[in-house]
């Protein structure tokens, strides 16, 4: 066990050592050896955990993506088609793991896409949630939603905020395509209809069921 738990220290020194360096350097600039320096570690011992510096951030990537993938499995048993509590999950998760996660998508290779691997996260828990979307509507949809988070994680806004940043701009960008952005309270007239499109939908699941 405590051979175990020195192997994992070693692990985190090692990557907390790239992230110090990231301070400094670009991703791209970076060599073993400045995280040898900074990790205070010699290059064979490197070499017992990683490859190389992109095996760090890859298995970061993995460890990442297995926790947000447990939790919207979890959340797709009990409110499959909820997209507040898809947002509060990841920016719960995300706020968690926030710098570290700015990091990761900073820095693309081969095996190291996080943002793509976000985008298929969603989409496959659109499809699992049974919506009335194709294929590529469910990937557009993963596509903005992911965007959006993405954009205001790099911008450092209050992810907790990021449900109605997300409703702001998709709405201003309907009535813009719709060429009804300069209707006055066109948004409010809109988020009404919808308001009431989703009660009449609700009174009738009640009406179904015989409550």
């Amino acid at each position: 066990m405590k051979r175990i738990n020195q192997f994992e220290r070693t692990d985190r020194d090692i990557t907390n050592a790239l992230f110090l360096v990231m301070e400094r350097k670009s991703f791209e600039k970076i060599t073993v050896q400045d995280i040898l320096e900074e990790a205070m570690i010699n290059r064979s011992t490197f070499y017992q955990h990683f490859s190389d510096k992109y095996a760090i951030l890859e298995r970061l990537q993995e460890r990442y993506i297995r926790g947000i993938t447990e939790r919207m499995d979890a959340l797709a048993k009990d409110e499959p088609r909820d997209l507040n509590a898809i947002n509060q999950v990841f920016c719960t998760y995300i706020n968690e793991h926030r710098y570290k996660m700015k990091k990761l998508l900073s820095v693309r290779s081969e095996n190291l896409d996080m943002e793509g691997q976000m985008r298929s996260l969603f989409s496959r828990y659109l499809e699992k949630a049974t919506c009335r979307l194709s294929g590529f509507e469910r990937e557009a949809l993963a596509g903005m939603l992911v965007y959006f988070m993405v954009y205001h994680l790099e911008q450092d806004t209050d992810l907790q905020e990021l449900g109605q940043l997300t409703l702001n701009a998709w709405l201003n960008m309907s009535l813009y395509f719709f060429r009804v952005d300069d209707v006055p309270n066109a948004s409010e007239r809109l988020l009404q209809l919808i308001g009431q499109l989703h009660s009449e939908k609700e009174g009738k699941l009640v009406c179904d069921r015989g409550y």
